[in-house]
């Protein structure tokens, strides 16, 4: 009785289930697995992969961001989006038998997009490292790195009839607009573009997520204003005026407001960088009419202009009758910093003189204040972008005024 009880649920379980479904489940088979585990741990969530005439196939799931924070290939399944308690990481490399015995509760079910994108991750994955069991069909789509006729594409948009694709190259230089999947790092040709009929054969080579599809999109409406105004003078400009050289920071109606510029470091100025080179100023700030005979020289990127815009708010902040030292002017609000043992990773979203508010790099759960000292032992390992820096400041509005 209890056998044929048995069968009936598992055929009513594995006819209920679905390929994409979320599942809540016992991570173990047997008892002599579950006394491996511990019991915080012997229960968590699945998402059903494939499944085949035999064998039910499924992604392992955690919603400890710790245990996924070093992996490149996995897809996190949000709770703002789905009947879920906690955001869940599911890592495409974790590919599970799953009995029916295992099951506990359904809990939602990813949406096309997502489920597409989630298989993607899988067959990245397998063929890393060698592997196509189980095999995974997928459709390409917006937002995927293809390989076409030799060269690597972005496929920014598609329609019924055409794939539309834009050069990309991966780079190890951190440029502006430079955007990471994974471990590595790309960056568009935005003047270099086709389309391809939807029956051409695309190979693919890596998949942005949705949220760094919107990263692309804001990157390509800054490109397409900054092509409008090329040959204008605007904000992030070295121009020179009566022999002299200035950096402009905005303007007010008829008339440029600028910094004085200066290629030698004069008594009171502050070091910033423009097109990788040194440069200094003191902040006085001065205007240029429009009309002037003004010659531009250089231009910041967006990057070195919210790093002048960060140590200009500092350099406002230092008292001027107690002149405070600031310690690693290079650390700024944005900054990913480590200490030389690499053993803490923050992100720095207010810098106050030599007071530091973080978050952890991996797990963005509260602010964490630092004082800097004369032997300083952080370093400066990268820069959010301007997206990245959003989201945070979004998150921690309550806490803390950025």
């Amino acid at each position: 009785m209890k056998l044929l009880e048995k069968l009936k649920n598992t055929i009513k379980i594995r006819k209920n289930i679905k390929e994409g479904d979320i599942i809540w489940v016992k991570r173990y088979q047997t008892e002599k697995e579950q006394a491996k585990i511990p019991e915080e741990h012997q229960e968590g969530p699945y998402v059903i992969l494939k499944i085949g005439i035999f064998k039910i196939y499924a992604l392992y799931g955690t919603t400890s961001y710790k245990d996924f924070s070093k992996q490149s290939i996995y897809f996190e399944i949000s709770k703002d989006k789905y009947d879920i308690d906690k955001n869940t990481y599911v890592l495409a490399k974790y590919i599970k038998i799953f009995k029916t015995s295992q099951f506990i509760r359904y809990i939602d079910k990813l949406d096309y997009l997502d489920f597409n994108y989630l298989k993607k991750l899988v067959y990245l994955n397998q063929r890393k490292n060698k592997t196509n069991k189980p095999k995974i069909k997928y459709e390409i789509t917006k937002g995927d790195i293809v390989y076409y006729q030799d060269k690597y594409y972005y496929i920014y948009n598609k329609d019924d009839n055409y794939y539309f694709l834009m050069k990309v190259s991966k780079t190890n230089r951190d440029k502006d607009r430079v955007i990471m999947v994974g471990t590595t790092k790309y960056v568009f040709n935005y003047l270099d573009t086709i389309k391809v009929s939807i029956n051409e054969k695309l190979i693919l080579n890596n998949s942005l997520n949705s949220k760094k599809q919107m990263l692309f999109d804001i990157f390509k409406g800054e490109y397409e204003d900054e092509k409008k105004l090329a040959g204008s003078i605007r904000r992030g400009d070295i121009v020179r005026y009566s022999n002299k050289y200035y950096y402009v920071y905005g303007e007010y109606k008829d008339s440029y407001l600028v910094y004085r510029i200066y290629y030698k470091t004069m008594p009171n100025s502050l070091k910033i960088r423009i097109d990788g080179k040194k440069l200094y100023t003191k902040f006085e700030s001065s205007e240029i009419g429009k009309n002037k005979n003004i010659v531009s020289i250089k231009r910041a990127s967006l990057k070195e202009i919210d790093m002048i815009k960060s140590i200009r708010e500092e350099h406002k902040n230092i008292p001027s009758k107690k002149t405070i030292k600031l310690i690693s002017r290079e650390i700024t609000r944005g900054s990913i910093i480590s200490d030389i043992m690499g053993s803490v990773r923050l992100i720095v979203i207010k810098r106050d003189n030599n007071t530091l508010s973080c978050v952890d790099y991996y797990s963005k759960d509260k602010i964490i204040e630092i004082t800097l000292e004369k032997n300083n032992p952080y370093i400066v390992e990268g820069r959010l972008n301007k997206y990245e820096l959003f989201n945070l400041d979004i998150k921690f509005k309550e806490d803390i005024k950025v």
